[in-house]
């Protein structure tokens, strides 16, 4: 398992990778979604959501019960540092994906790093991504993307919020854009 999101009724959305790293074996052909309930310790549900993925690199709860993700299609290569990666929005109880685009022409590449936190809610319940580059705010009707700010230093991983500013991390600096 690579990401987990609580959904609104108590269970756990969770996403795999089949990215072994570095020294391991892959084991799977490809990197499925699962819901769990946690209650009872089964998996309810399983499914390669999208054909070829290697990993569901994060999950997070959005609007109306629904799921914001980010799944990659590269194996994985300990020389890579930046890569595309599609966001979409999965509905749980339909068990189906409602929208999806590959963002990553319009707003950059993400960096691949351990604990990525790419998705972030404000208290206000605006949520953002953070691309290598800049923050990209999620509309919660249209799921369309809107650039929020551009960052003077490369987003390497950790967002987080703090009153109207998102943190990242930039190699060993702790850095802050205001949204």
């Amino acid at each position: 398992t690579m990401s987990l999101s609580e959904l609104s009724d108590g269970r756990v959305l969770g996403g795999t990778t089949i990215r072994a790293g570095t020294g391991g074996e892959q084991k799977a052909a490809e990197a499925e979604l699962y819901v769990m309930d946690i209650a009872g310790k089964t998996i309810e549900w399983r499914y390669a959501v999208f054909p070829g993925a290697y990993e569901y690199t994060q999950l997070a709860p959005g609007p109306r019960g629904l799921v914001y993700g980010l799944v990659s299609f590269l194996a994985f290569d300990p020389e890579r540092l930046l890569e595309p990666k599609r966001f979409f929005v999965f509905d749980p109880k339909a068990r189906a994906v409602v929208y999806q685009a590959d963002v990553s022409d319009e707003f950059g590449p993400f960096y691949y790093q351990q604990g990525p936190r790419k998705i972030v809610r404000h208290a206000d319940g605006r949520i953002f991504l953070l691309f290598q580059r800049c923050v990209a705010e999620i509309d919660p009707v249209s799921f369309a993307l809107k650039k929020a700010a551009e960052v003077p230093t490369d987003i390497f991983s950790g967002g987080d919020m703090l009153g109207s500013r998102i943190y990242f991390s930039n190699g060993s600096h702790i850095c802050s854009c205001l949204v």
